[in-house]
């Protein structure tokens, strides 16, 4: 993952798939404050904690609690991470 975070453009755009409770994601946009990452997790729990997370090191992302395929299609992302996510969700996902 460091490698794709220090490759990124400036100000690209990440889309956190199945975030969980925001460790990771707080850590990539502390890493990489330009980013703009949105973080999704079906979770309403893990989304509470994340969002407490990113408060507590002073970081802005864009939590929303809700399914990947509910993620909005109208937004391009420059990449998609989806570290807790199973590979049967991603089996059905299409890419263009």
């Amino acid at each position: 993952m460091e490698l794709v975070l220090a490759n990124l453009p400036k100000n690209a755009q990440v889309l956190d798939v199945g975030c969980f409770n925001g460790l990771k994601t707080v850590y990539y946009k502390i890493q990489r404050p330009d980013l703009e990452i949105t973080a999704v997790d079906r979770c309403g729990l893990a989304i509470d904690a994340a969002k407490q997370k990113a408060i507590k090191y002073g970081v802005n992302i864009n939590f929303q609690h809700t399914d990947f395929f509910d993620v909005s299609k109208d937004k391009q992302y420059d990449v998609v991470i989806a570290t807790r996510v199973s590979t049967k969700t991603l089996a059905s996902c299409q890419v263009i």
